[in-house]
């Protein structure tokens, strides 16, 4: 119960961080991002806080959702850069994922145990 709401307040914490960057971009640059950059902001940011989003009513699930869209960042900006990003930021932001596994697992286990 205490993994699931910190990765719950640490979701909120992350998305909200999330949202004031995209929208702090959008505001300094005014022009629309070309197609490659829109693929990549639809993994990260756009796909990682609908998975910490959706995490807050199901855990694994949400969970999910969000670490395969950061794993498709990664593989997007390879692709596209041939490198990884620098820094450990996006991965940092979506951390609470991880925690949503954990939370999940732990009820899936106390509910095993308690039949």
């Amino acid at each position: 119960m205490v993994v699931q709401w910190i990765a719950r307040s640490t979701a909120l914490l992350s998305c909200i961080l999330l949202l004031l960057f995209v929208l702090s971009g959008i505001q300094e640059t005014r022009e629309f991002p070309s197609w490659s950059e829109v693929i990549g902001l639809a993994f990260f940011p756009l796909g990682v806080m609908f998975g910490l989003l959706l995490g807050l009513k199901q855990p694994t699930y949400g969970g999910c959702v969000a670490i395969v869209s950061l794993l498709a960042f990664y593989s997007w900006h390879v692709v596209v850069s041939e490198r990884l990003p620098s820094g450990p930021y996006f991965a940092v932001f979506s951390a609470p994922a991880i925690l949503y596994l954990l939370s999940g697992w732990l009820a899936n286990h106390r509910a095993a145990t308690t039949l």
